[in-house]
């Protein structure tokens, strides 16, 4: 066989193989849901070894609201999924602008710093209303 014919099989074979495996919205919903998780978790973590029990438990009622948020922001249409046959793409909708949070491809789907960073970001902006709740 010739090397050209060779290096089109192995490409067709390839691309058989990525549509195949091709992630779907479901994949790409539990990823964010899980990369949620874990940044919650931390920061519980993060406050248990403070020795801040109100840290821990806003860390679990930070959880749970922080999945059922996950739940509500792919219900409201804030996150969107693009199938594109070989891969997928998923992007978020915040502050009035679209940024692509996760790329999937081969079954496996990567979630890019930026939900870690929002989520952080949230739980600063929560801390600090708390501190000035508490300040009044």
């Amino acid at each position: 066989m010739k090397k050209g014919a060779l290096a089109l099989l192995i490409l067709v074979l390839a691309a058989v193989g990525a549509a195949s495996t091709c992630p779907p919205q479901a994949a790409h919903e539990a990823a964010i849901k899980e990369v949620v998780r874990l940044t919650l978790e931390a920061e519980q973590a993060t406050a248990k070894a403070a020795g801040n029990s109100g840290g821990m438990l806003g860390g679990y009622l930070g959880q749970m609201l922080g999945q059922i948020m996950a739940k509500e922001m792919m219900k409201a249409g804030v996150m969107t999924y693009h199938s594109f046959i070989l891969f997928s793409t998923s992007e978020v909708n915040w502050d009035g602008k679209t940024y692509p949070v996760g790329v999937g491809a081969f079954g496996q789907v990567h979630i890019t710093s930026r939900v870690k960073d929002k989520i952080q970001e949230g739980i600063a902006t929560a801390k600090q209303t708390m501190e000035d709740l508490g300040q009044q």
